[in-house]
């Protein structure tokens, strides 16, 4: 593998994590230092869509598909791989659970009269709320705007990591395959 695709991919997995682990924590009571991180968000966008389009080039720049993707993948280090899944699986709840919304509420919002408002998504009518309740859903849509961004740059990581490994070993395995030998079918 070359070291383009390291130093590409070793800063949008780190980021990524960071994002994520900054997402999960969100909700936590320890995590109520997060309610000024709109700049974290901002720069988590601001890493993750030159790097996901840097990704996505590489793949177009590559001519790769999905099984040979797939193929390349298998083919990296179990504990790269394992770390890989891991982190993106941990996005995708995190992100999931924090779309969800907390409870059917969405939108939080402070009303000029010094009470809150929530934004009910059966009824798509805007209910009052407690104060303690505005602080869950706030929690719950920071933790969803914080780990999308680094779900996207764990994703983008791992392409690059993929893609990579096909570069290094997959591409000089596979260059005088036809499509029939790569089916398992007989070329007789």
């Amino acid at each position: 593998m070359r070291r383009t695709f390291t130093w590409h991919a070793g800063p949008a997995l780190v980021c990524g994590a960071s994002l994520v682990a900054l997402g999960l924590c969100a909700g936590l009571p320890f995590g109520r230092w997060t309610a000024g991180a709109g700049w974290l968000v901002a720069a988590g966008f601001a890493a993750a869509l030159p790097t996901g389009a840097a990704a996505l080039l590489r793949c177009l720049r590559a001519g790769v598909d999905r099984s040979t993707l797939w193929a390349s993948f298998r083919c990296l280090p179990r504990t790269a791989r394992l770390s890989c899944a891991g982190l993106l699986l941990a996005g995708v709840l995190v992100t999931g659970t924090a779309s969800a919304g907390f409870a059917g509420l969405q939108d939080a919002k402070a009303e000029a009269g010094g009470g809150y408002s929530a934004l009910d998504t059966r009824t798509k009518d805007r209910v009052r709320v407690s104060r303690e309740r505005y602080e869950e859903v706030r929690a719950a849509e920071r933790r969803g705007f914080l780990a999308l961004p680094g779900t996207l740059l764990v994703l983008s990581g791992a392409v690059v990591l993929t893609l990579g490994e096909w570069d290094g070993a997959g591409h000089r395995a596979g260059a005088g395959r036809t499509p029939a030998t790569r089916n398992r079918r007989g070329a007789a």
